[in-house]
């Protein structure tokens, strides 16, 4: 072996060994501080929310149902391999609702044979709320491309980052029924992909079923998500909020998608499957995908069950508006507990894949005292981490199943992998991920974990070895005949690692 070969394996030696000293030290986050985080987060969120326990009178829709204007309009469904396309007569109930709204501040949905069929966003303003029997349908009619409800004053950080004294709708409710943008197959949207503000209106980056920009005190709960083509929830720029009991049904985007600036929020109760991140924490986002940008910071996420099917996923960074003005958007003092059968865990850089020239980020972010803790999976699912870390804890861990030898439950490493705008032409090609980002990592822990074997479920011994694996970049010599093309990042462990 050259002497260039015995430099990289003795590196490669020194850091696995300082990988664990580091989740090894007495420094490293206490497992009992996400606990505390944890119920400090909810106790200011319940204080925050506690008017929606106050008892109120909440006046029928039906009591304005000569308000509903009848309308048609053409669905495409499925049929066999093929499509239907019926035409619909029906009434549209936004007059109704808006004039309950308007009157008594609230507006109660019960269960009829048919949906309430809607042509525009419900708005809240502050105070308002919105209930439904579990089992009434709001149904989006096709061409709509707008949001289902959303509060009065939507804020667009899009081109510079949200003021802080920008001011907050507050104290809004959304509860019960059983939403529907009629996306009826994956692809099928019936001209429903947008989640405009309104009808036409394209100047807000919106895109969800519900839409809750710049509230302080919203509560979204007990309610179905089907047969949806938006991002479920849509948090941005909020602040003590709380969605719980949530399902997703044939629901094709992210399920709980929080944008920052975000603080002080509770996630929990969510089942089901999407097609999309399961619940997806994005600091900074691509042109024209997100409303807002900024950090998050004390948000807990608990009791999910993602029936194996998608991610999670946290997406710290740093957005550079086009006037030049960079805006750091870490994620900061997070828990996550208490979670089932997500597929994978997402923390690393993404560019978008066509465009970044001139949307990227630069430099990459931080993820600090973020938890995770009491997790159980049916299947090998994995924590792929590619970031800077500062403070990033697992622990009490339920494997289901028993890991081959080759598996790996968290890889730290910048990814590679190439997208071919022209197959033929490699000039087109560009890279999926970050592969050149070195990133920095303190305080990483991983503990208690549990596998289930022939004899029963037992503790692992020295999980960090056995669960951990450092993957760093290198180029691909004999690209671009050989893909992916690689690159040159890689992780530096700062407390004990890679000296």
């Amino acid at each position: 072996m050259d002497g260039s070969g015995r430099r990289k394996r003795r590196s490669i030696l020194v850091l696995i060994c300082g990988l664990a000293a580091v989740m090894a030290m007495g420094e490293s986050p206490d497992r009992a501080e996400a606990d505390r985080l944890a119920e400090a987060i909810k106790a200011r969120v319940a204080q925050a929310t506690q008017f929606t326990d106050a008892s109120t009178t909440t006046v029928g829709v039906t009591a304005f149902e000569s308000l509903a204007t009848p309308s048609s309009w053409e669905e495409i469904w499925p049929e066999g391999t093929g499509e239907l396309t019926r035409t619909v007569e029906a009434r549209l109930w936004n007059a109704p609702i808006r004039a309950s709204l308007d009157k008594h501040g609230s507006v109660y949905l019960p269960k009829r044979d048919k949906p309430y069929h809607i042509s525009e966003p419900i708005v809240l303003k502050s105070g308002q709320r919105i209930k439904a029997d579990p089992e009434a349908e709001i149904r989006l009619i096709p061409k709509s491309n707008t949001c289902m409800v959303r509060n009065a004053n939507v804020v667009d950080g899009k081109n510079k980052p949200v003021p802080e004294e920008a001011p907050f709708d507050t104290g809004i409710l959304i509860e019960g029924g059983i939403w529907n943008t009629l996306s009826t197959r994956r692809g099928l949207l019936n001209g429903n992909g947008k989640g405009w503000i309104n009808r036409g209106d394209s100047s807000i980056s919106a895109n969800g079923v519900i839409l809750l920009s710049r509230v302080r005190g919203a509560v979204v709960r007990n309610l179905t998500m089907r047969q949806t083509g938006l991002h479920g929830i849509q948090i941005s720029a909020c602040r003590d909020f709380r969605v719980e009991g949530i399902i997703f049904d044939e629901h094709r985007q992210d399920g709980v998608h929080i944008d920052g600036p975000t603080s002080y929020g509770v996630v929990r109760d969510i089942r089901g499957v999407t097609w999309d991140d399961f619940v997806a924490l994005i600091g900074w986002g691509w042109k024209g995908l997100d409303p807002t940008y900024g950090q998050i910071d004390h948000v807990l996420v608990e009791a999910i069950d993602g029936t194996s099917q998608r991610a999670m996923r946290l997406l710290p960074g740093t957005k550079t508006f086009d006037n030049g003005v960079k805006l750091p958007c870490p994620i900061v003092d997070c828990v996550f507990r208490d979670i089932r059968n997500i597929k994978s865990f997402s923390v690393y850089d993404q560019p978008p894949v066509w465009g970044q020239e001139t949307d990227c980020c630069d430099p990459i972010g931080t993820v600090s005292n973020v938890y995770f803790k009491g997790l159980a999976f049916d299947r090998p699912t994995h924590f792929r981490i590619a970031l800077h870390v500062d403070g990033f804890s697992i622990d009490d861990v339920r494997l289901n199943f028993n890991p081959g030898p080759d598996y790996r439950l968290v890889e730290f490493g910048a990814m590679s992998a190439t997208a071919k705008r022209k197959p033929d032409d490699p000039s087109t090609w560009v890279d999926v991920y970050n592969p050149n980002a070195d990133f920095t990592v303190r305080r990483f822990r991983l503990s208690n974990v549990r596998v289930k074997t022939a004899e029963g479920v037992r503790e692992l011994p020295d999980p960090h070895t056995r669960l951990v694996r450092v993957t760093n970049q290198k180029l691909n010599p004999d690209y671009p005949r050989t893909t992916p093309r690689g690159g040159t990042g890689k992780a530096i462990f700062l407390d004990g690692g890679d000296r």
